[in-house]
């Protein structure tokens, strides 16, 4: 059991559920405006919306749900899932707060007034439903990581999901987030700082230098669930017989030490000047993905060892396994050959996060029968 995810009877799953239901919900309301996307550059029929520049209004909804709520949904779901019982009932309140705010983005698309604003990693609908529910939703979520964090104090260990070593990964991607918001406050403390100093901003450049420390740190979040990810479904396909747990725990908490490193150019630079632009990408380049690609390679060397033992090579959870696999590695590759700014630098971020995503998906396939969705 020791790679393993599983129920124990006394659990309550409701919060569990909820989440899940959230990022799923999130996931098919994105797809939405995907279609709204391609009608929206299609001719003859892009002069019929109501709605100006509809096109990047579609953009900024698809991405916050299906990359942003869908990942942290997910996310929330094993922090719901590994804090202890006696705060389940806050949990349920939390991931229905979140549900209402990604039908307020949802709608927010629809809604008549702002416009889109096309800054990195979080963008924004300048209107009112839009900032009021991703206000909720990552309200949220903070406080969800809050009550897994402090978990420990109520004795979550023998209710616990999960072995020590996926645990691990759980709380330290709460941990994560928790920084990441940490980094979105100081963000917004400098901005204000700039503008009692007379230096104006444009809402572009205001909401760039506000999500780029906070958005940058979200990616290690994302990377955290999926070694979780990975391992889990490498111990499914039998891939590995044996896993240093101590060795896996340390990976966990190397990424949490990259995360802090980060803050010394947040707290150090001015956050327009284009040496903190430049120190946060090449944190990321040399430091994102180090943990990540430890754990691959290792297997990676598994799967050529064993998988002439594995009998369920040809499953949903294979699929998903070697797809995500070869997604990030493609999109880690792209990343190195970046120059200037074109068409790279959404593949390379397509297919990293693309990647994550289909992992997601099959933690979604693993999970299901075990919250009584029944058997896919």
């Amino acid at each position: 059991m020791l790679y393993e995810v599983y129920i124990p009877k006394n659990k309550n799953i409701s919060a569990i559920r909820l989440w899940l239901i959230q990022g799923i919900m999130s996931l098919a309301l994105a797809g939405i405006f995907s279609v709204i996307l391609v009608a929206a550059r299609t001719p003859f029929i892009q002069n019929i919306f109501p709605l100006n520049d509809i096109f990047h209004r579609s953009i900024v909804i698809h991405v916050i749900l299906s990359i942003v709520v869908w990942l942290l949904s997910i996310i929330a779901m094993f922090w719901a899932a590994s804090s202890s019982r006696e705060l389940s009932s806050y949990s349920n309140l939390l991931a229905k707060m979140a549900i209402l705010g990604s039908f307020l983005i949802f709608f927010s698309g629809l809604y008549p007034e702002g416009k889109a604003i096309m800054n990195n990693y979080v963008p924004i609908l300048t209107n009112l439903p839009f900032s009021l529910g991703l206000s909720l939703f990552f309200s949220a979520l903070i406080i969800q990581a809050l009550i897994h964090i402090i978990s420990p104090l109520f004795k979550v260990f023998p209710e616990n999901i999960f072995s020590k070593p996926l645990y691990v990964a759980a709380y330290s991607s709460a941990v994560l987030f928790l920084l990441s918001s940490l980094s979105f406050c100081i963000s917004y403390w400098k901005i204000k700082m700039l503008f009692s100093q007379g230096i104006n901003l444009t809402e572009l450049e205001f909401y760039e230098y506000l999500f780029w420390s906070a958005g940058h740190s979200l990616q290690f979040v994302y990377s955290q669930i999926f070694i979780m990810a990975l391992i889990i479904f490498a111990k499914y396909l039998f891939l590995f017989k044996r896993l240093n747990s101590k060795f896996i725990i340390s990976l966990f908490w190397i990424n949490v030490i990259i995360i802090l490193v980060s803050f010394y150019g947040l707290i150090k630079y001015e956050i327009h000047s284009f040496e903190f632009r430049n120190f946060f990408t090449q944190h990321m380049i040399y430091g994102g993905s180090i943990i990540t690609f430890i754990v691959i390679l290792i297997i990676l060397v598994g799967f050529f060892k064993n998988y002439k033992n594995s009998k369920k090579l040809f499953s949903p959870i294979s699929a998903c396994f070697f797809g995500s696999i070869i997604l990030f590695l493609y999109g880690g590759s792209l990343g190195a050959l970046i120059e200037g700014i074109n068409v790279t630098i959404p593949a390379h971020y397509h297919g990293m996060i693309v990647g994550i995503s289909l992992a997601f998906m099959g933690l979604f396939y693993l999970m299901a029968p075990k919250l009584s969705f029944g058997r896919i």
